[in-house]
């Protein structure tokens, strides 16, 4: 597999990561006000709509990212 393409967009200086042009959804949560992002996330985004990226070293030691194009 090949490194996903991350960038990064500042948004009333708040940070949303892009993935492969797709939107960290959890950022986006966040910007939005969400008081539970992660949950947010979860409920409001529908599986199909959902994909798992596992980051190497620098993107955070390897985690577990949900990303979304919806949100």
């Amino acid at each position: 597999k090949t490194m996903p393409n991350i960038q990064l967009f500042n948004f009333e200086s708040q940070e949303i990561r892009f993935v492969d042009d797709k939107p960290v959804a959890i950022d986006v949560a966040k910007v939005l006000g969400y008081e539970r992002p992660k949950k947010a996330v979860y409920d409001l985004v529908k599986p199909k709509n959902k994909s798992q990226y596992k980051y190497v070293q620098a993107l955070h030691n390897a985690n577990n990212k949900i990303i979304s194009n919806l949100l």
